[in-house]
């Protein structure tokens, strides 16, 4: 009876450290790097930072970052906050249903030896490739127009132009400081 206690007592005091550290959801850092015409865009690539259900996104130049984009798996929204000259902060939501469907394709490809799945969206007049998993426990999208929701979206190419590209996935807890949620 005793060995049952302690192992309860166990469980219990694992699950408290679990719960205090957000270790039941998942986390990654996913850095994207950016391509025209199929060179390199120095600095026009981004870090996607995704915790449990969240998503931020901060690009790697810093000028770009008056604007800041949050996707939101669990409400099924997307955010975008801008901070104007006068430092006022005006905010827009975006349902994942207000953003055109992507058609699911056949066919698959790997990129950074995860097995992605083939979609394709028409966003205005654009016609964006999508690469996506979902091998992973997270979702996210380097753009957030192009398919929230369908899953971790490695690679989009927009009219055999412009590409983002995972150059890293990186599984971890991502810390509340580097996530910035508002």
């Amino acid at each position: 009876m005793k060995k049952y206690a302690l192992l309860w007592m166990t469980l219990v005091i694992a699950g408290g450290i679990q719960a205090q550290s957000g270790g039941g959801k998942p986390g990654a850092e996913i850095t994207y790097g950016f391509k025209y015409n199929g060179k390199d865009v120095p600095g026009g690539g981004l870090k996607v930072f995704i915790q449990g259900d969240k998503a931020s996104y901060q690009p790697l130049d810093a000028v770009a970052q008056k604007e800041r984009k949050f996707l939101d798996n669990k409400g099924k929204a997307t955010y975008q906050v801008i901070t104007s000259k006068q430092g006022e902060q005006l905010a827009f939501k975006k349902a994942f249903a207000d953003y055109d469907k992507p058609e699911l394709l056949p066919g698959t490809d790997t990129v950074l030896g995860y097995l992605c799945k083939k979609a394709k969206v028409k966003v205005r007049s654009n016609t964006i490739e999508i690469w996506y998993t979902d091998a992973l426990p997270v979702k996210a999208t380097p753009v957030l127009e192009f398919g929230p929701g369908l899953g971790l979206i490695l690679r989009t190419l927009r009219n055999g132009t412009s590409e983002y590209i995972a150059t890293k996935v990186d599984l971890r807890n991502i810390k509340n400081e580097e996530l910035k949620w508002p």
